[in-house]
């Protein structure tokens, strides 16, 4: 027993050695997937921390926490709603000294914490479930081991109650999906 609680802190000094915290920010744009509607992808950003682990054989850690604001256009009506969100990088890459390029998953869990909208009536406290869930794909690359630019299409997997956040066209809207779509980041880790 002794012998397996010295390994396990042996392991956890060393794997936390390559551990890394950093700051990341960049360019979000989303949509509302509904059928029958043209909707418009709306421009935001995503802020928050990371922590990065380097694991053997190329693989990494890079659970983060984000603030994240999604939005849709839909007949020059802007909606936007910005999630707290938690995700965690499951990165594969090649080591070449000064880079590192990169391919990973992440699931993310997110909580809408604000909400606007140009819609008569919107009201952001009305939403009941503010609960969103997914998983986003991409690549990236680390430069130097501190800096990260990185490139992900994500999927949300529930509605966020987008038949109160658009209640005042609901009537219009059939299966309205949450929030698609592509986000663009770079990170600087200390």
């Amino acid at each position: 027993m002794k012998r397996l609680i010295i390994a396990a802190v042996a392991l956890f000094v060393s794997v936390a050695a390559f551990a890394q915290a950093g700051i990341i920010g960049g360019f979000t744009s989303s949509s509302m997937d509904i059928k029958e509607v043209d909707m418009s992808k709306v421009a935001g950003y995503h802020i928050g921390f990371a922590y990065r682990t380097e694991l053997p054989s190329g693989l990494g850690i890079q659970p983060q926490i984000t603030y994240n604001v999604k939005g849709s256009d839909w007949e020059d009506v802007k909606s936007t709603l910005g999630f707290l969100e938690l995700g965690a990088q499951l990165q594969y890459g090649l080591d070449l000294i000064a880079l590192k390029p990169f391919v990973f998953a992440e699931p993310f869990v997110g909580y809408a914490i604000t909400g606007e909208s140009d819609l008569t009536g919107y009201d952001f406290k009305k939403i009941e479930n503010k609960l969103e869930y997914g998983v986003a794909a991409g690549a990236g690359v680390t430069v130097l081991g501190c800096i990260q630019i990185c490139a992900k299409y994500f999927w949300n997997f529930d509605d966020c109650d987008l038949n109160n956040y658009m209640s005042s066209v609901k009537e219009t809207l059939d299966n309205p999906k949450s929030f698609n779509g592509l986000a663009i980041s770079a990170a600087f880790f200390f």
